[in-house]
């Protein structure tokens, strides 16, 4: 035919028409060939579409409540649709009258609806066009429309190239509607899976079980065998001899071409399809765990922590998220308060979304800068803390599952055990504000049995304490700050002899010498100690102590003790500063500051023994003084006295009322520099011995003035107390 008008009239052409049948005239028969590629086959679901599925997604959901399962997914696979033109080349309606032909294209003239059923047109209705919706339940389906000839089965390949599954033919139509039809589905059944992705194909349908908690992706190709390519212009030989010019390069080609199409593994002549599928799960399915966890060096003054941790463990493909809470307590003194308060803080620290490669989310490496880290958090200061961290993993298929069940965080996630670390302190503490300083004692009374108690008894008091009270205001760098006594050691440089703790003899008296100068042995106890604490000007020694609060006094305090020494009341004065554990380098101990001299208070050890039934002995014991140019028996003054009260007021102090007049005990010189106190008490009358009283004996120590005056003049003017003791007889 010429389109220009030229074309032969029809008695021309049917002249011609009748003499090519001679076989001088007729032309070689022509193939015509296909170049249009054969599209993936086609995937309608047989289930309704739930949360988060859009496209070729097909999700198994996992879920606590029987409502929020989807344990099962089935679609249909079927082969594409394809233009009258392209099915006409492949002669699919050779042989057939012109009114079987039309029939056919009249009833294959439908589709296949992925919409709701509203959403169909008023003429497709009219037309009476077949349309199949999306999702039909039927236990298999037929094309609605004219199917690609090339396509009579697919091929389904597993994730990364594992396997390859030939799934049922479309074709195998039943004897009943052979002529009818062109082709029927078969079936892809999703189940859940144990630990790798399986299939098996059981009559038209394939089973593929994922395991749970993973997303894998399979391709779905058209399988093209050798007869089927034939007409492809892709897979002939002269079509690849005519690009290259050598024929032995083309049939190799080829022949990959058709072994790559028999597989699925062809794009150019059959593109796959890729279907994701998801096996959601409502949790991830392991509980975060802290591996490593460490607090990432901290910089003077900052106020912003970084947590890292190289091997924190999780279920990464089922993990979409990971978030971090920080608890901590916070000590708090304020003044205007009548005591300590603790306050309670929960912040979330941060979070990392978990992407599917290999990384780790806390790598210290990678987040060694507050910018490129997701758990860096700011407390506002720089104190301090003991933070207890939980990490919190969010499912990563939360979209999959309706907002009723995902509305509360606690539904899709799992929590780790919660790990304590400590964030130091980036700055030093302030100086300790002593408000005074008071010596101390302990007392050990005995008898340790009771048939003994009758007729002996003893108590003792340890001296060698001071009691430092504190002006409020604790806790300037955080939890666990304490006080430190500053003290020297045997390679303490000279030039720092003013700056550590010192003592001296009591100026007033004369008594044993002390064992030299103060320094970190003569310090008893503590709840830590330095023996090389390194200053600017050389080492010292530290003692630390812990920090309580009086409720009496309304002040913080610290208890410290010393050795116990013969010398008479030595004047110690402390060289304190505050000492905080958990903080960076230069930043543990306060600027030193220095308290008044205080004595210290003596030893003093009680022995009181029943002598007759209204007669009692006692003696005194310890190291005291004698004043200068005085006989060595003249030193402290030692008096002893009976008290009673009636036993039904046991338990008030104010009761007791003195018996009789005091008794001086007679001071004697057992060693250099240590003595005893002996008398003799009684009671004489009678009826205080009755179970109607209670009796105590009350002994106390005076240190007479440097005068000591007339004997007329009372006692309590002429000197002070400096030990009592109370023994119940």
């Amino acid at each position: 035919m010429d389109l220009a008008g030229n074309s032969l009239t029809s008695d021309e052409a049917d002249a011609i028409a009748s003499a090519m049948t001679a076989p001088n005239i007729a032309t070689d028969p022509v193939c015509c060939l296909r170049v249009e590629s054969a599209k993936p086959p086609v995937v309608f679901r047989a289930q309704p579409r739930g949360p988060g599925e859009a496209g070729d997604i097909i999700v198994l959901r996992d879920a606590e409540l029987p409502q929020h399962r989807t344990e099962t997914f089935r679609v249909h696979v079927l082969p594409p649709e394809v233009p009258l033109r392209i099915a006409e080349k492949h002669g699919t309606f050779d042989g057939m009258s012109a009114e079987d032909s039309w029939r056919l294209i009249h009833e294959h003239r439908g589709k296949l609806s992925f919409e709701s059923p509203e959403d169909e047109s008023a003429d497709e209705r009219k037309n009476g066009k077949r349309t199949i919706k999306e999702p039909s339940t039927a236990k298999e389906i037929y094309t609605p429309y004219l199917p690609d000839p090339m396509v009579t089965r697919a091929v389904l390949v597993l994730p990364d190239g594992t396997g390859r599954i030939d799934m049922p033919a479309f074709d195998d139509l039943p004897r009943h509607m052979q002529g009818r039809e062109l082709a029927r589905s078969c079936s892809l059944v999703v189940r859940p899976g144990k630990t790798e992705v399986r299939a098996r194909v059981t009559g038209r349908r394939v089973t593929l079980e994922v395991p749970r908690g993973r997303v894998q992706t399979i391709r779905i190709a058209a399988k093209l065998s050798a007869d089927e390519l034939s007409i492809a212009a892709l897979a002939r030989p002269e079509w690849h001899a005519s690009s290259n010019g050598r024929k032995s390069q083309a049939d190799i080609i080829t022949r990959e071409l058709t072994a790559a199409a028999a597989g699925g593994a062809a794009p150019l002549l059959a593109p796959s399809r890729e279907i994701r599928i998801v096996h959601a799960t409502q949790r991830p399915l392991t509980d975060p765990r802290f591996g490593r966890p460490l607090i990432l060096p901290r910089a003077l003054n900052t106020t912003t922590a970084l947590l890292a941790d190289d091997a924190l463990q999780f279920d990464r493909p089922s993990t979409g998220r990971i978030d971090v809470y920080a608890r901590w307590e916070d000590p708090i003194d304020d003044p205007n308060a009548d005591r300590w308060r603790i306050t309670q803080h929960e912040i979330h620290a941060g979070g990392v979304r978990i992407d599917d490669d290999d990384g780790k989310p806390l790598d210290p490496v990678e987040i060694s800068e507050p910018a490129r880290s997701p758990l860096s958090h700011d407390f506002g200061d720089t104190k301090h803390r003991e933070v207890s961290y939980q990490a919190v993993a969010t499912s990563r298929f939360v979209d999959f599952y309706p907002a009723s069940l995902t509305g509360d965080p606690a539904n899709v996630t799992r929590s780790s055990q919660p790990v304590t670390l400590h964030v130091p302190s980036t700055a030093p503490p302030a100086s300790p504000d002593i408000s005074y300083v008071v010596p101390t004692f302990r007392r050990n009374d005995s008898p340790p049995h009771a048939r003994e108690a009758a007729i002996e008894r003893t108590a003792e008091q340890i001296g060698e304490g001071l009691r430092v009270y504190m002006n409020r205001g604790w806790f300037s760098s955080g939890k666990g700050e304490r006080l430190a006594l500053v003290v020297a050691t045997p390679r303490t440089p000279e030039r720092l002899q003013q700056e550590v703790s010192s003592w001296g003899m009591n100026p007033l008296r004369i008594s044993a010498p002390l064992p030299g100068p103060l320094q970190l042995k003569h310090v008893w106890g503590g709840a830590e100690r330095f023996n090389d604490w390194s200053l600017d000007d050389g080492p010292v020694g530290l003692v630390i102590h812990d920090v309580h609060f009086s409720k009496t006094h309304g002040l913080p305090f610290a208890d410290i003790e010393f050795l116990s020494q013969r010398s008479f009341m030595p004047f110690v004065r402390l060289a304190l500063a505050r000492y905080q554990e958990h903080a960076i380098d230069t930043c543990k101990l306060s600027r030193i500051v220095h308290a008044d001299f205080v004595p210290l208070a003596p030893g003093r050890a009680v022995t009181v023994k029943k002598t007759g039934r209204a007669n009692w002995s006692l003696t005194m014991r310890g190291y005291s003084y004698t004043e200068p140019g005085k006989s060595d028996n003249l030193t402290s003054v030692v008096q002893a006295h009976i008290e009673y009260m009636e036993s039904a007021l046991a338990g008030n102090a104010a009761s007791w009322r003195p018996l009789g007049r005091p008794v001086t005990l007679t001071p004697s010189s057992v060693e250099p520099w240590r003595y005893h106190w002996t008398g003799r008490v009684r009671i004489d009358d009678r009826k205080f011995l009755s179970a109607r009283w209670r009796r105590r004996l009350v002994i106390q120590e005076f240190e007479l003035f440097g005068q000591t005056g007339s004997p007329d003049v009372p006692l309590a003017e002429r000197s002070r107390l400096i030990s009592a003791h109370s023994v119940k007889i």
